[in-house]
């Protein structure tokens, strides 16, 4: 009688640890829960914060003199390239290194002018499952410093009218500008 009692009462005492285990448990997984939410919502800032902020966004047709200077012209004609120019700003976030800009030319039609054997390719927009064609891809050494970078390209522009130029980091649109050529 006496070691029976003394058995219900560990197996009181193992039910209500048992109890306790298991509120402490899901206690646990809760807060593990939470603590993934937080950490996928400051994953995606320290991701948008490491996006460059490009400033001065220039698209000119330019043609080169004699002398071996660029000057701007209007005039589908005249124009040798298309000149996308550009600052990066300064970012502390971004790890210096290697970096790759995706510039994309729009053609007066909405369509991306595309020629695989002068370095045209696809990339995969932020948020989308399909891939998009760029024109250009700028390769640079970032040292996270202010970079002032321009992109040359002379294919395909045949055409008057508004050609717009889209820069793309990691899938994100950062930049863009245009040209309205005669």
């Amino acid at each position: 009688k006496k070691q029976i009692e003394q058995l219900s009462a560990e197996k009181q005492q193992l039910t209500t640890q048992n109890q306790q285990l298991t509120t402490d448990l899901t206690s646990e997984k809760q807060t593990t829960s939470q603590l993934s939410e937080q950490n996928k919502g400051l994953s995606k800032k320290v991701e948008l914060a490491s996006l460059l902020q490009l400033r001065n966004v220039e698209v000119a047709a330019v043609k080169k003199k004699g002398n071996g200077k660029e000057v701007t012209v209007s005039k589908v004609k005249q124009l040798e390239n298309l000149r996308i120019s550009f600052e990066t700003g300064d970012n502390k976030i971004l790890d210096a290194g290697s970096l790759s800009l995706y510039v994309r030319i729009l053609n007066p039609k909405g369509e991306t002018i595309s020629v695989a054997d002068q370095g045209s390719g696809s990339f995969t927009p932020a948020g989308s499952n399909e891939t998009s064609q760029y024109t250009k891809k700028a390769d640079f050494d970032w040292n996270q410093t202010n970079k002032k970078i321009s992109v040359y390209w002379s294919q395909n522009i045949k055409e008057a009218g508004t050609y717009k130029a889209e820069i793309y980091q990691s899938g994100v649109m950062i930049g863009s500008g245009q040209v309205t050529l005669k």
